[in-house]
C-alpha cells in the first residue's frame, strides 16, 4: 500500500479502525500512519516516502502488519535477531526511524556490508568496496565468502565475475533465493 492507497481508504475519516490492534490515522500535515497497538510502524508521507519504526518489537505480528502497508517490493523480516527491510530484492539493516525515498532508495547500510564486516576479515563500508571486493576476488576467495555469508549469497551471486558464476552454481539446490539471480545474470 502507498499513501495514496491509504487516503482512499480513510475518505474523509481521520482515523479508520481495521482491527483490535490496527488503525489508519492522518494527522494535521497529512502524513497517514498505521498504527499497530501504541506504535506507528509505518508512516505514509504525501511526497511517497515513508518511515519504518518496530517500536523494539521485533515479532512476527509487528513485521506482517508493518508489511500489509507497506509497498509490494518492500518487505521486513528478521534473521538471526537482526531486522531487514527489503527494498526492491535488496537487503538493508532496518533501524527505527528508516526512511524509504519514493524511488526506493533508503540512508540504511545494506545487509551485505553487515555481513561482510562480521562474518569475514574484509572491511568494507560502501556497496562500491563491496562490488570491488567481490568482482576482484579469486575463485577460492570467492568461495570462501559464500560460505561465510549465507544471508548474503544472491548479493554475491550478483556481483560475482560471470565466469565464477558457474563454479558457485553446482552447490544450489535450485530452490534458493540467489539461484534465479546467478541464473538471470549468466542468461545476459
Amino acid at each position: 500500500m502507498n499513501y495514496s492507497d491509504l487516503s482512499a481508504m480513510l475518505g474523509s475519516n481521520e482515523i479508520k479502525r481495521i482491527d483490535a490492534h490496527t488503525c489508519v490515522e492522518v494527522d494535521s500535515t497529512g502524513c497517514i500512519s498505521v498504527r499497530f497497538y501504541d506504535t506507528r510502524v509505518v508512516k505514509h508521507f504525501p511526497d511517497g516516502s515513508c518511515i519504518l519504526n518496530t517500536g523494539g518489537y521485533h515479532n512476527a505480528s509487528t513485521f506482517k502488519c508493518m508489511n500489509n502497508y507497506l509497498d509490494l517490493s518492500t518487505k521486513v523480516h528478521s534473521n538471526n535477531s537482526l531486522v531487514i527491510c527489503t527494498i526492491n530484492s535488496i537487503d538493508y539493516l532496518h533501524y527505527d526511524g528508516m526512511k524509504i525515498q519514493p524511488d526506493g532508495t533508503t540512508d540504511a547500510k545494506p545487509y551485505i556490508i553487515h555481513e561482510l564486516n562480521t562474518k569475514t576479515d574484509h572491511r568494507v563500508s560502501s556497496m562500491a568496496e563491496v562490488i570491488q571486493l567481490i568482482e576482484g576476488s579469486t575463485l577460492e576467495a570467492l568461495k570462501k565468502l559464500w560460505r561465510k555469508c549465507r544471508f548474503s549469497q544472491p548479493s554475491i551471486a550478483y556481483y560475482a565475475p560471470l565466469k565464477f558464476i558457474p563454479m558457485i552454481l553446482p552447490t544450489a539446490k535450485g530452490n534458493e533465493p540467489w539461484y534465479t539471480i546467478a541464473q538471470s545474470r549468466l542468461s545476459k
